[in-house]
């Protein structure tokens, strides 16, 4: 499926989500659709036409975390892939998932995951790398 066809469908079905009241899910999966295009917690309130006070409530009254924490572990997570997956640098894999500044996405990937990135990628092979909280 092309990039924009799987954009139309995505937005599809964040329309459905949003006429039946499921802002958590739509924003859930507009993160999981746009995280690497450098997305906020704003941007994704914007982008489902709501008030971002209210998505962030919305959201954690829905999923018990907040959305920042989501956009993150989902960034992060699809950094873990890009490692096992490429030979990507550290700071092109950053860019990738939509962190702006490498040194954040290190320090982020280090509080979350628990190694720092480039540890992560040397040993991408080991199994004993912990999954996000």
């Amino acid at each position: 499926m092309s990039d924009e066809k799987m954009s139309e469908s995505t937005d599809e079905v964040i329309e459905q989500l949003l006429s039946q009241k499921l802002e958590a899910e739509s924003a859930r999966i507009y993160i999981r659709c746009y995280y690497g295009k450098m997305v906020s917690a704003h941007d994704v309130a914007d982008a489902l036409g709501l008030g971002y006070h209210c998505l962030r409530k919305k959201f954690k009254n829905k999923t018990g975390q907040s959305i920042g924490h989501f956009l993150i572990q989902t960034k992060l997570e699809g950094a873990k892939e890009l490692f096992q997956k490429t030979n990507l640098s550290v700071k092109e894999v950053s860019f990738e998932v939509g962190f702006r500044d490498p040194s954040h996405f290190s320090k982020m990937f280090k509080k979350y995951v628990g190694v720092p990135p480039l540890e992560y990628k040397t040993n991408k092979d080991d199994s004993q790398h912990e999954h996000l909280n």
